[in-house]
């Protein structure tokens, strides 16, 4: 389970661009003998019909992420969160695109630059490397989305990684299901 697990947080997928990872999850469960759709609301359903009583186990499958929002004269992005960033876990942290591009988020605070009182989402920014705005606008563009970069490390037996609580839950899910036809559901 801990391959699927890296392959599920290594995937792609903040709120409203999960698509990779309902691919993969997809994939996934071809050895489950059950029905898989997405609903109209495009959340991803694996039906295993059975007589009795009914049985829903569910997780999400997206991750926190951010958008850009603006992208300054100097190239460097501002952007807001998708989900529950947390403002004080921001500062230094890398982040990666779609596309690829990668950057890292700083914090813009001249009266207090060694000892932020309070981080504010507003004053963070992500530096990809660019030169200017017309440099950035070649990489990235606003409204586009990010996450946290996935890296995916074990110390101490132990599994470090961004979107852990989304996506072990997504591969908890697949091995039951590609292994609760084994066994009787009575």
């Amino acid at each position: 389970m801990e391959y699927l697990i890296e392959k599920l947080v290594k995937t792609f997928g903040p709120s409203s661009k999960e698509d990779k990872v309902k691919h993969l999850i997809k994939e996934e469960l071809k050895k489950c003998d059950c029905e898989i759709f997405e609903d109209k609301f495009g959340n991803l359903v694996a039906h295993i019909p059975q007589n009795g009583p009914k049985l829903m186990i569910a997780s999400h499958l997206d991750t926190i992420g951010f958008i850009v929002t603006d992208i300054d004269k100097n190239g460097l992005l501002r952007f807001t969160s998708i989900g529950g960033l947390r403002p004080s876990f921001l500062l230094g942290s890398r982040v990666l695109f779609e596309n690829g591009i990668s950057g890292t988020i700083y914090y813009d605070d001249k009266e207090n630059l060694w000892e932020p009182k309070e981080f504010k989402v507003e004053k963070f920014f992500i530096d990809i490397g660019a030169k200017s705005k017309k440099d950035a606008l070649n990489f990235v563009n606003i409204g586009m989305e990010g996450v946290f970069y996935p890296v995916f490390s074990k110390n101490y037996d132990r599994v470090i990684s961004p979107s852990l609580d989304d996506r072990s839950g997504c591969a908890v899910i697949v091995e039951l299901l590609n292994n609760i036809k084994k066994k009787s559901l009575k």
